[in-house]
């Protein structure tokens, strides 16, 4: 069996190409918001264990994506096996036993072991942030997500009277609204008409019934704003990247 061997990891491009069969893994990924296809490859690779950026073609079909390459400390601490797990960007179908074409194009960072899923999780969402970039795909990752159209006629209502809907129809006050507000702002949302969609998107999502005043406890708000946006993470499983 022939291998290929990548040997540069500073330069973004493409090195090599791989190609394997998608077959069954733990499926941890799929539960944290980062489904990943496992490759059982049909040529030996000798790659750096890590992260990389790379392009991913199916049924003649581009797509960006993220690979790790590696034991999986975090998963086991005594795995041995070289896994190569590969999540596609904005993808979601079922692909057992399908055929992929990777090309690896550049290095991300070396395979790390993490104190606790949620740091985990926290770093895979950085490098899915990190890979979009380089690819020049800098949406942020919140607004990958579809959500249910919001009203042009509130998303430009004047400041006081976008925050009075806010307070009237979804129960929340000022504090709350500035909070929320600046919470996506600081996921990369800048304009003002983007960051009101996202969040009456996410008041909608928690709305029960009309005129609810809504009440978090301490550090009650965020976990709720990340679940809803990036998913529910799960501090007993640890994902496959």
């Amino acid at each position: 069996m022939h291998g290929i061997s990548i040997v540069e990891k500073s330069d973004s491009t493409p090195k090599t190409s791989i190609s394997g069969k998608v077959i069954h893994g733990n499926q941890i990924g799929r539960t944290i918001g980062f489904p990943t296809a496992n490759l059982l490859l049909h040529e030996e690779v000798f790659l750096q264990k890590g992260v990389y950026g790379v392009h991913v073609t199916y049924q003649n079909q581009l797509y960006y994506g993220l690979m790790n390459v590696g034991v999986r400390p975090t998963v086991n601490k005594e795995e041995i096996i070289i896994h190569y797990e590969v999540h596609i960007f904005d993808f979601d179908q079922m692909i057992y036993d399908e055929e992929l074409d990777v090309e690896v194009c550049h290095f991300v960072r070396e395979e790390q072991l993490f104190s606790s899923m949620k740091h985990l999780v926290l770093q895979i969402r950085k490098d899915v942030e990190t890979v979009q970039r380089v690819f020049h795909l800098e949406q942020p990752a919140i607004l990958k997500r579809e959500f249910k159209p919001s009203s042009e006629e509130y998303i430009h209502l004047t400041d006081l009277a976008f925050i009075q809907l806010c307070e009237g129809k979804h129960g929340i006050n000022r504090g709350v609204y500035n909070t929320i507000d600046n919470w996506i702002y600081n996921q990369g949302i800048k304009n003002i008409l983007e960051r009101r969609r996202l969040l009456l998107a996410f008041l909608e999502s928690i709305r029960d019934h009309e005129n609810s005043r809504k009440k978090f406890g301490p550090g009650g708000l965020r976990p709720k704003l990340e679940e809803f946006f990036f998913g529910k993470v799960e501090e007993k499983t640890a994902s496959n990247l």
